[in-house]
């Protein structure tokens, strides 16, 4: 057995929808082996919610759900700057059978899956029309392959990074995946410069505008995040510069980007060394995340199984 994924799979806790104020999620980690079985390592995180005003799902996205649920997976350990506490999971895959080391999981990629009473969720949070064009659209989606894109002659390192699936979980416990919602590619250079582009290629989202900022402002605070810092002070620093952003404080700017090719209008916000620009379109949003990267002259090419690497 070889381990070639892993992932958290997010669904919604015993008392998620008692108050239209608050959610709680609970989320357990797998670990997806060679011949396709997914092995689930351990299922005791997860994460609360609530809001002093009106009804919290509709403030809630796809992504910023996957975006708190990375948040919560993360190390215990303050002082390590991994994204993942790759010791810990790697013996918890050994205590299961598997041999596999910490350096061999942070080669694998890595995946948030919401089940589909989250999904549901969502959809119902939105007007009766946008969830019941969500809905078709979901299943139209999970049969079609998600366009996903990277930046052109990157002259540094790129690989597809975590990705966002929809799917189902049984009553015998077992997980039905139906099809990719998003998938990240991210770009790095050489440590010294220290510069970094994600590209998020996604399905429209009811509540996409919401998503932006909220991606915005977890990585403005990346950028200045201290040694000490703690999850809880990424969530309630990084909900500090989302109001910000909400605020209108920083201004936004068209920009045009060529997608394979083909010029495509972008909005972008540039706050200090961190940029985030979107594109929107029926079908698929695209968008941009730049930290200490320069933006001018950016062309995007889509990711064929002949480029993956």
């Amino acid at each position: 057995m070889r381990i070639v994924g892993l992932g958290a799979i997010c669904d919604l806790g015993p008392h998620a929808l008692d108050d239209p104020s608050e959610h709680n999620f609970d989320i357990c980690e797998f670990a997806l082996l060679d011949n396709g079985e997914r092995v689930i390592l351990h299922a005791d995180r997860g994460y609360h919610g609530w809001t002093s005003a009106g009804n919290i799902w509709a403030h809630q996205t796809v992504e910023r759900i996957a975006q708190n649920v990375l948040m919560t997976v993360l190390p215990d350990d303050d002082d390590t700057e991994d994204e993942h506490p790759w010791e810990w999971l790697a013996e918890l895959a050994q205590a299961q059978g598997i041999r596999v080391t910490a350096d061999d999981l942070r080669e694998v990629p890595y995946e948030v899956v919401l089940t589909e009473r989250v999904i549901r969720q969502l959809s119902m949070s939105a007007s009766d029309a946008e969830e019941d064009e969500f809905k078709r659209n979901l299943s139209r989606w999970a049969a079609s392959q998600l366009p996903v894109f990277r930046v052109a002659d990157w002259d540094g390192t790129w690989s597809l990074a975590g990705s966002v699936r929809t799917g189902s979980i049984g009553r015998d416990g077992t997980n039905r995946f139906l099809g990719t919602m998003a998938q990240d590619v991210s770009h790095r250079r050489p440590r010294a410069r220290g510069d970094a582009i994600t590209v998020m290629s996604s399905r429209p989202d009811p509540q996409r505008h919401f998503a932006q900022l909220r991606k915005m402002s977890v990585r403005i605070y990346e950028s200045q995040r201290h040694d000490n810092d703690t999850a809880a002070d990424a969530i309630e620093l990084s909900h500090q510069w989302e109001q910000r952003l909400h605020s209108r404080e920083f201004p936004w700017a068209p920009a045009v980007f060529k997608v394979d090719g083909v010029p495509a209008e972008f909005q972008i916000l540039v706050v200090g060394d961190v940029w985030f620009a979107f594109h929107h379109d029926p079908e698929l949003d695209i968008e941009i995340l730049g930290v200490l990267a320069p933006f001018a002259d950016l062309r995007l090419t889509q990711v064929t199984d002949a480029s993956v690497r």
